[in-house]
């Protein structure tokens, strides 16, 4: 499992593979969950739009701190502000159109200042 070091009250950057498998296909949501959280952490909803103009849906205690960046290669999920109590599991999800479903995990982890 990839791993990604961070300080304390910086900016974390966590990669997602948006790479489409089939030439043909799109992807129609992205879910960040963190641990075995049930909820997604963030969310970007593209069933009903474009990937770069598709809704974007941070969790209320994310809203400020995360944004998604989908047009980076690779995509990366940021989160301003780190905290030491975020460190954990991060799993990226990616639902295409047609093709599998492709999750990533990987574990984040947060030095203390």
């Amino acid at each position: 499992m990839p791993t990604y070091t961070f300080i304390e009250g910086d900016r974390a950057e966590l990669p997602c593979d948006l790479n489409v498998s089939a030439t043909e296909d799109e992807v129609s949501l992205v879910l960040w969950h963190r641990d075995e959280s049930g909820s997604p952490l963030y969310s970007v909803d593209a069933r009903d739009l474009p990937l770069p103009t598709a809704t974007h849906f941070p969790a209320v205690h994310m809203e400020s701190r995360a944004y998604f960046n989908s047009s980076a290669s690779p995509a990366y999920l940021r989160i301003d502000g780190i905290k030491k109590d975020e460190e954990g599991i991060y799993r990226c999800r990616v639902e295409y159109r047609r093709a599998r479903t492709e999750t990533l995990d990987m574990m984040m982890l947060v030095i203390g200042e």
